[in-house]
């Protein structure tokens, strides 16, 4: 019987455009320009070993970004500040039901903060398991690890939902119920079908 339920934020919760799309149409910044921060020292801010704003404060200049440090920031998290409400509203339907909900999601902290405080997460989960905070992304075992050490549940108690095949593939190995994330209406159908929710 599942106790707890753990959901990835973006692709998930989330749903709005991807930042790199976003920078790019606003200041024609492509990829190929921002590859360098992305998968180098932003790498270290996910696991919290690097701080963001410190990070990428040169990386506005190479751009020719005319923001501070914070404007950017703001700007890039009110870019991708689109919840699913629909989703949301399945969230506290579970929550509801007795059923404790947690956020686990490969986060920098900067991010973590505004989820909680912007986007009302802080009131939805109970725990926002982010790669920050723990200290090693997902699909890391010991992330997962890190996660069960905090729940009062067995394995087969815990489900994540990802949409990220290999993060899902992941979590079954380590033996905990993961599923697919592509829409509400698969959610819904999951839920009910195979684990005896009614949302």
């Amino acid at each position: 019987m599942i106790k707890v339920v753990l959901f990835d934020v973006d692709g998930v919760l989330v749903n709005g455009s991807k930042f790199a799309e976003t920078l790019q149409n606003d200041y024609g910044i492509t990829r190929n320009q921002t590859r360098d921060f992305f998968r180098g020292k932003f790498l270290d801010c996910l696991i919290g070993k690097a701080d963001l704003k410190k990070e990428i404060e040169p990386f506005l200049k190479e751009w020719k970004i005319q923001l501070t440090t914070d404007e950017f920031v703001q700007y890039w998290f009110k870019s991708e500040d689109s919840v699913n409400n629909s989703l949301v509203e399945m969230v506290k339907k579970l929550k509801a039901d007795g059923i404790h909900c947690h956020s686990a999601t490969n986060q920098e902290q900067y991010r973590v903060d505004y989820i909680l405080k912007e986007m009302g997460f802080a009131d939805l989960f109970e725990k926002v398991f982010s790669s920050s905070y723990v200290g090693v992304q997902k699909p890391e075992v010991a992330y997962f690890e890190k996660i069960m050490s905090e729940l009062n549940a067995t394995r087969d108690e815990v489900m994540l939902w990802d949409d990220i095949d290999r993060f899902v593939e992941a979590a079954r190995q380590f033996g905990i119920n993961a599923e697919l994330y592509t829409d509400t209406t698969n959610f819904r159908q999951i839920m009910k079908e195979k684990y005896s929710f009614n949302l």
